[in-house]
Order: C-alpha cells, then structure tokens, then sequence
C-alpha cells in the first residue's frame, strides 16, 4: 500500500536518540541530528498504515496525502464511507450557535467555513444542542 504527500509534513526523525541527546547536553556536546524531519511534497510512503495519511482530520482538517496504488484508494474509499458520515455529523453539531459561542472566533470561522464548503445546512438556535454522551464507567469488580 503506497500514499504520496501533497503537502508537507513533519515526522519524528527515527535517527534521533533522546538518550544520546541527554548525554551529550551532560557532557557539553553538540547533537546534530534533529528531533523532527520535514517529508518533502511528493515523497511516496509505503507501508500497512499509510492509507490513514489520506483521510481528513477529526475537524476536518485536510489530508496530507493522496492514495498512489488501488489497495491504498479502496481502503479510503472503505474508511470514508463509515467514517465521513460522523465526521459531518460533528461539524454540524459544532456549527449549533450554542457551540460557536463557546469558541474563538478563529475556531468559529474554521467551522463556518467547513459547513459552507460541505455544503451543510446551518442549525438553527431553537434547533436543540446535541452532545454526545460520555460512556458510563465500568464498576470494579467486586473481591
């Protein structure tokens, strides 16, 4: 499975030591080697994993890769017809005047902006504020 970056990103650097780190501060050395790398644009990834690279975000932030093989497109395809649902489901629940007031207000354009490029319709105030329930929490079990 193969995605290419359409934009550039930024990775742990599997180089990078903590430990070599520390001991070289310790001992009043330099250490070179960067905690962060930046993929270039176009970089191609290939592993079990990197088909999530090309799906949106949680708020719907956009992806920062393309599929490039079949298996990595139809595992996209697979994720967004279960997942983009709730995803359009939360930006509609964030976009309820409730929720914006809560927000600041660059938050309060990015989620404006989402609603006008998905196209979704905007929630009254008389419309009621939905907000998922947190699931209860399993007793301990009794000795």
């Amino acid at each position: 499975m193969k995605a290419r970056y359409i934009r550039e990103a930024k990775a742990i650097n599997p180089l990078y030591d903590v430990r070599e780190h520390r001991r070289a501060k310790a001992e009043g050395r330099d250490y070179d080697v960067d905690q962060l790398i930046t993929i270039p644009i176009g970089f191609e990834e290939e592993g079990p994993q990197c088909w999530a690279h090309c799906c949106p975000g949680y708020k719907g932030e956009p992806p920062v890769c393309e599929p490039a093989d079949d298996e990595c497109r139809a595992r996209v395809q697979k994720w967004m017809e279960v997942e983009r649902p709730m995803q359009l489901d939360r930006i509609r629940q964030a976009a309820h005047p409730a929720n914006l007031k809560k927000m600041k207000p660059k938050e309060q354009q990015h989620i404006l902006d989402l609603c006008r490029v998905y196209g979704l319709e905007m929630p009254s105030a008389s419309d009621p504020v939905v907000t998922p329930k947190p699931e209860p929490r399993p007793e301990p079990a009794k000795s």
